[in-house]
C-alpha cells in the first residue's frame, strides 16, 4: 500500500485546459446503447472526470463524503510512477463555484492481473456531503451475475468528445474470475476508473451500488479500434470487482488506515 500527497482542484467549469489525446482505442461493441447522463439526482450526481497532471482524463466516482474511486493507473504515468502535481475532478453536473480542495492521501492497490488496479483518493473537505456517495457492494462472483444487466457510466472520449457523461444500461458481465471481470459495455479512452453498478431499478435507482470497475481493455495492438464488431473475448473488457478492495475501503473509511 502506498500513500502520498497530492493536490486535487475542482472546478464548475468544462476541463479543456489541456488538449485531449487522439482517439485511437474503442471497445464498442455491436449497437452503441450508451445515452447521455442528463439526472442531476443522486446516484448520478456522484460521478465525475479527473484529469491527471499530464492531460490525461479518467473517470472517478464519490464512494464517500471525501473519497473518490478510479483506475490505479490514472494517478501513473507512463513511467508507472506517481503523477505528481495538480489534479482536477468535475462532477458530471457541477452546482458550485470554483471550489479548491487538496488530496490529502491516495491509496493504490492491483488485482493480481495485468492493468486491474484501483485508487482511492481522500481529499480535505466533504464534496460528498453535496453531491452524495454512491454505495460498493460485492457482487456474487458466479454465473448468476453474468445473467444479470448491469450499467456503466464512463466520460469515454468517443462519447460527446468526453465533456459529458455517457451511461450505458443493458450491458453483462461475461466472464468472472477471482481478481478480474470481463464485460461488454462500451468504453474508450477516459472511461478507466467508470463505474459499473448493478441491476438499476427505474422505480428506485438510489439504490443502485458499484460492484466494479473498468480499467482496461483487451486488444490486439495499441492502436486497435473495434467499434460495431461482435464481442470477443480476446478483445473484452476489463473490470476490477470491488472484493478486490473492500477491506482497504473499509480501513480507510473507519480511520484505521492512515
Amino acid at each position: 500500500m502506498k500513500i502520498v500527497f497530492l493536490a486535487i482542484i475542482l472546478f464548475n467549469s468544462a476541463l479543456l485546459a489541456n488538449p485531449r489525446p487522439p482517439l485511437q482505442n474503442i471497445n464498442v461493441y455491436d449497437h452503441d446503447n450508451r445515452k447521455v447522463l442528463k439526472s442531476k439526482n443522486f446516484p448520478w450526481s456522484t460521478v465525475g472526470q479527473l484529469e491527471s497532471p499530464d492531460g490525461r482524463y479518467c473517470t472517478a466516482t464519490l464512494i464517500g463524503p471525501d473519497l473518490i474511486l478510479t483506475a490505479g493507473h490514472c494517478i501513473k504515468g507512463s513511467d508507472k510512477q506517481l503523477l505528481k502535481g495538480r489534479y482536477s475532478f468535475l462532477p458530471a453536473h457541477p452546482t458550485l463555484d470554483a471550489e479548491h480542495a487538496e488530496v490529502l492521501r491516495y491509496y493504490y492497490g492491483q488485482s493480481g492481473t495485468t492493468g486491474a488496479d484501483w485508487a482511492i483518493l481522500r481529499l480535505n473537505w466533504r464534496i460528498g456531503d453535496v453531491y452524495g456517495y454512491m454505495g460498493l457492494r460485492i457482487a456474487p462472483a458466479d454465473e448468476t451475475l453474468m445473467a444479470r444487466d448491469i450499467a456503466m457510466i464512463t466520460f469515454s472520449l468517443d462519447f460527446r468528445n468526453g465533456e459529458v457523461a455517457g451511461i450505458e444500461k443493458g450491458c453483462h458481465i461475461r466472464k468472472v474470475e477471482y481478481d478480474y471481470f470481463l464485460h461488454d459495455c462500451a468504453v474508450s479512452p477516459g472511461g478507466s476508473g467508470g463505474p459499473i453498478l448493478d441491476s438499476i431499478d427505474p422505480k428506485n435507482p438510489t439504490d443502485a451500488h458499484i460492484i466494479a470497475i473498468n480499467v482496461a481493455e483487451r486488444r490486439d495492438g495499441a492502436a486497435t479500434t473495434r467499434k460495431g464488431q461482435p464481442y470477443t473475448e480476446d478483445q473484452a473488457n476489463v473490470a476490477v470487482p470491488v472484493a478486490a478492495f473492500f477491506q482497504t475501503f473499509l480501513m480507510i473509511q473507519s480511520g484505521n488506515l492512515n
